[in-house]
């Protein structure tokens, strides 16, 4: 239950900041459905440092997947956080290359920056690879 009181917080720091929070498409009902359990863990590893291995999806899931995020400005922190992880923890290498740009892009604000994986656009079919 959400009082009155959190609720005029939450509506006040949300015009503050000029951000909608139910733009922040992580949870509530559709079109903001909670995200597939493995990428919900994925991004609690992450966000807890604790190494485990990265979900297999294809590309497209993987863009879709940052779609998702890029409201949240985690991308620097994502790039941090599994550049030091092992090898087999990371997703795959197209995917870390953006990350990686996109951790040069937050650390050097003076230069352009493309949030578009090269990898191409998402569209609305994405399966999880085999």
């Amino acid at each position: 239950m959400v009082s009155a009181t959190s609720e005029w917080v939450g509506s006040r720091l949300a015009h503050r900041s000029g951000i909608s929070i139910r733009g922040l498409p992580l949870a509530g009902g559709r079109p903001n459905a909670l995200l597939p359990a493995d990428r919900l863990l994925s991004l609690a590893a992450v966000l807890r440092d604790t190494p485990r291995a990265a979900p297999a999806l294809s590309l497209e899931a993987w863009r879709e997947f940052l779609d998702l995020l890029r409201p949240h400005g985690v991308y620097a922190l994502l790039a941090y956080r599994l550049g030091a992880w092992p090898e087999d923890c990371r997703p795959p290498a197209e995917v870390m290359d953006f990350l990686k740009r996109q951790h040069l892009v937050a650390a050097a604000p003076g230069l352009p920056e493309t949030s578009v994986p090269p990898w191409g656009p998402a569209t609305a079919t994405s399966e999880v690879a085999p």
